[in-house]
């Protein structure tokens, strides 16, 4: 990986499908554009959904169910939704 550019006119956050393809979008229409991604490109949640992205997921995430489970996610270290504490970041 190269340094990262000092400025950007449009900074993507996420190098998974939706992030990748607006990037690539937007360059292609002569944006200046960077993605911040954490890790690999395409390796986060898009590798659990095999990038698709299609309505009938979209409609199922919007419920009771679908947010419940993904909470259980949170303490989940390899999850999509993973999150780490860190205390020094607490008030």
């Amino acid at each position: 990986m190269g340094e990262l550019p000092r400025t950007a006119s449009i900074v993507v956050v996420g190098g998974g499908a939706i992030g990748a393809s607006a990037a690539h979008a937007l360059a292609t229409e002569g944006h200046d554009v960077v993605v911040l991604e954490r890790g690999a490109i395409g390796m986060g949640a898009s590798s659990g959904t095999a990038c698709m992205v299609t309505v009938s997921h979209a409609e199922r995430m919007a419920c009771r169910a679908s947010l419940i489970e993904g909470l259980r996610f949170l303490p989940d270290p390899a999850g999509p939704l993973s999150m780490r504490p860190r205390p020094r970041l607490l008030p």
